[in-house]
């Protein structure tokens, strides 16, 4: 049942990042209630009050138990238990020479897939729990046309902020002016080379190859990004793969 929805909560992320790689800018400030000069200072406390503060959730309760028993319990080994346990009985009991053959192939299929989606999992809490240590620094940003600098965690969603060469992102980004810009997505995608992006939204295939979009814990390698205007924290695409927008020199 978490899995499930899981799966649906991954999927509305990713329809909403698709929507946002092919709005129109004005459009899309339209959406988060902002513009190229920012949020206004008055407004920021109200949002942190609705979407709360720049930070990485942890399950606390995502205990190695409760990790195991997930890598266990899925469709996948569910089905081939009930085909284990008739093999079982057709094969051991029933049969007048024992054969443990297939039992014991199947029983090793659920084993190795249990081992794979609980090591899957395990990186993936490691991972979360480094990129939150990592997200300590500061970040300058852009309120009522004038700019500041802040906590990363005090950004909130409609923020115009300023990125450089070096800075990680801290959340899904979509570009708004770009110039020979490169992100290195090896932290997301395991890519060994910075991948280019733009302002515009060319086909792609996978999610992370949308053009215009940067995406949480990747890192600007080159260029200047003067302006960025900030998603719903809630909604983080990092678990496959936040929210922001940039605009860059």
């Amino acid at each position: 049942m978490n899995r499930n929805r899981g799966n649906e909560k991954q999927k509305n992320i990713e329809l909403s990042l698709k929507e946002d790689s092919e709005l129109e800018v004005s459009n899309l400030f339209e959406k988060y209630k902002t513009s190229y000069e920012g949020i206004s200072v008055v407004e920021v406390e109200d949002r942190i009050d609705e979407y709360g503060k720049n930070v990485i959730e942890m399950d606390h309760n995502n205990t190695f138990l409760h990790q195991l028993k997930e890598a266990v319990i899925n469709p996948f080994n569910i089905v081939l238990i009930i085909v284990a346990t008739i093999t079982f009985v057709t094969d051991v009991i029933i049969a007048t020479q024992s054969d443990y053959t297939t039992f014991t192939l199947i029983l090793s299929t659920i084993l190795i897939s249990a081992i794979i989606s609980l090591r899957e999992q395990t990186k993936s809490d490691n991972a979360a729990k480094k990129l939150k240590q990592m997200i300590t620094n500061k970040m300058e940003v852009i309120r009522d046309d004038v700019q500041t600098t802040i906590d990363i965690e005090n950004v909130v969603p409609g923020d115009i902020v300023k990125l450089s060469s070096g800075d990680m992102i801290p959340g899904d980004v979509r570009f708004l002016e770009t110039k020979d810009l490169f992100i290195d997505q090896a932290s997301l995608t395991g890519e060994s080379n910075p991948v280019e992006k733009f302002t515009s939204c060319k086909e792609y295939e996978n999610i992370t190859d949308i053009s215009n979009i940067g995406f949480m814990g990747t890192n600007i390698v080159s260029r200047k990004c003067n302006r960025s205007c900030v998603n719903d924290w809630k909604q983080h695409i990092f678990w496959k793969y936040g929210k922001i927008h940039v605009q860059c020199e």
